[in-house]
């Protein structure tokens, strides 16, 4: 999905990277347990998160389970619940990465870094957040990223493995097809 970093709202840096890392965490359909107990009995691999210039929902699955765990994917791209509850654990967790981040020389010059060399663009801020700007993340924050840029033209999907081209577009069809 084209929604880094640069797309986070003024004073909210972190929500686009916060958006992404929610996806998986539950759905209007799905909580994050059935996600994870889904996947699991696949034998899927479902991740996401999100990066200064795009975001991600990776899935990894043995071709035959393909199309079941396709159905989960498309279901955790486009349709995230962003539960407050989960918005909050997430909040908690970012806040203790960057604590310990805090305490790192290397990590705080990367904080430094983009504000300095970016200053005045949308690279120009940490693009992970700061413990003010994670603070002030709603759950309506992160739904009017999803509704701004989850959506099929601003997205590309990728099929590698042992999957033909006609394959991977029907099973393409039939998770996204109907994706406005």
């Amino acid at each position: 999905i084209k929604a880094g970093a640069w797309a986070d709202p003024a004073g909210l840096a972190g929500t686009a990277g916060m958006t992404a890392g929610m996806l998986t965490e539950g759905t209007k359909t799905r909580s994050a347990p059935q996600i994870a107990q889904a996947t699991e009995a696949l034998g899927a691999t479902l991740e996401s998160g999100g990066g200064q210039e795009s975001a991600s929902v990776t899935l990894n699955v043995m071709p035959g389970k393909l199309a079941e765990a396709m159905a989960i994917m498309a279901d955790v791209a486009r349709n995230p619940a962003f539960a407050q509850e989960e918005l909050e654990r997430q909040q908690a967790q970012s806040l203790d990465g960057l604590s310990v981040s805090y305490q790192q020389p290397g990590s705080l010059a990367g904080f430094a870094t983009a504000p300095v060399i970016f200053a005045g663009t949308p690279f120009g801020h940490v693009p992970g957040g700061t413990p003010a700007s994670i603070a002030k993340i709603q759950t309506s924050d992160l739904a009017k990223i999803h509704q701004a840029y989850y959506r099929p033209d601003n997205a590309v999907l990728v099929l590698t493995g042992a999957i033909t081209p006609d394959e991977g577009f029907a099973l393409a069809e039939k998770a996204f097809g109907d994706w406005k």
